[in-house]
């Protein structure tokens, strides 16, 4: 089953979560201390955790990774962003009906998807339509 939402940063888009998402959220408490692990490790290592953990554990840090950027915890490293992380995904993800996780979870791909926008160069129509060129 997929659920959509109303973007809120954008009104004219809907923000779609599909089912997979409230079996990935099951595992978001369980793996707390992974993500903060995960994120000491180097890259190499972080590859090589994800393919001997699974699937489903590289799909759960990829949920963590982007709610730590909506919180401004990142990385979770220090233990005052670690608990306060680890709190506020328990306050509106974990201990909350799924529906309502759910939303909060659009509410923060939309904040993504919005700063993404804001921080990317516009594209002005005659870029679009491939007009200009090196004399201009």
């Amino acid at each position: 089953m997929t659920w959509t939402f109303k973007d809120r940063f954008n009104p004219d888009r809907r923000i779609t979560i599909d089912g997979e998402f409230l079996t990935l959220l099951i595992h978001l408490e369980d793996t707390f201390e992974d993500f903060r692990y995960y994120n000491s490790l180097d890259a190499d290592a972080q590859n090589q955790l994800s393919n001997d953990k699974g699937i489903i554990f590289a799909k759960v840090i990829f949920i963590h990774t982007q709610i730590s950027y909506c919180l401004g915890t990142h990385d979770c490293q220090e233990d005052f962003y670690y608990e306060f992380y680890c709190t506020t995904v328990r306050k509106y993800l974990v201990n909350v009906h799924p529906r309502f996780a759910m939303k909060k979870y659009a509410e923060f791909i939309s904040y993504i998807q919005s700063e993404n926008e804001s921080t990317s160069p516009s594209i002005t129509q005659k870029e679009k339509n491939n007009e200009l060129t090196d004399d201009h």
